[in-house]
């Protein structure tokens, strides 16, 4: 009995347009499958994390609005 990565690699050496479509085919059912399920989108609470995060909520519970910066 031989590993099954060995033989799956024997099988891609001897076939390599069946191993390919296969990956192909695979990459194009994970994205079916990833688009089917859909997303959601991350929220300003998403994004505070830490001293930094705990800040900005305490700021946004103050009324604290952060003022455009003028770089140039």
């Amino acid at each position: 009995m031989t590993n099954p990565t060995v033989r799956m690699a024997r099988l891609s050496a001897r076939h390599p347009w069946r191993a390919l479509t296969g990956w192909l085919l695979f990459v194009a059912l994970c994205l079916g499958t990833g688009l089917a399920l859909g997303s959601r989108p991350a929220t300003t609470e998403d994004y505070r994390i830490g001293e930094a995060g705990r800040a900005e909520a305490l700021a946004a519970e103050g009324g604290l609005q952060q003022r455009p910066s003028n770089a140039s």
